[in-house]
């Protein structure tokens, strides 16, 4: 679905597991076709990267849907030393699912742990995932 994926991992130590499928990250690439492209990428963002990163985020969770697949996030806010190499819209899945929509009771259920979360997340990895299929099954590409 999104093929090759680089992602700014969060630091475990950071949060409480809310989600087990996958690590809190922020995708900084998406949709790689080649894995050679993908390591190439996951390179030069190394590179850029001075690890770890701090960062706050916005407490309100924002349910995002396409094709089917369907994110609980939180909005990452972006300082300006960063503007050139985190996306636009940097934000941070909670939740993933497919085919449903999460109901209000969900979601402010998920809304009581993210507000107990530290408001500041350290990033401190960055990595190259294999997102094809589903979210239970992506797998870090070790390089």
């Amino acid at each position: 679905m999104f093929d090759y994926c680089v992602w700014l991992v969060l630091d475990k130590k950071c949060y409480t597991t809310i989600n087990s499928d996958f690590p809190f990250h922020i995708s900084l690439q998406t949709g790689i076709k080649s894995k050679d492209d993908a390591l190439k990428n996951a390179s030069i963002f190394r590179n850029l990267c001075k690890l770890p990163i701090k960062l706050t985020f916005d407490e309100e969770l924002i349910q995002t849907h396409s094709d089917g697949f369907t994110a609980l996030q939180v909005t990452i806010n972006i300082p300006s030393r960063l503007e050139n190499i985190l996306p636009d819209d940097a934000h941070v899945s909670i939740l993933y699912a497919y085919d449903i929509v999460f109901n209000e009771t969900e979601i402010e259920s998920l809304k009581s742990i993210v507000e107990k979360l530290d408001p500041l997340l350290i990033f401190n990895h960055i990595a190259l995932y294999n997102c094809d299929g589903h979210f239970t099954k992506w797998k870090e590409i070790i390089n």
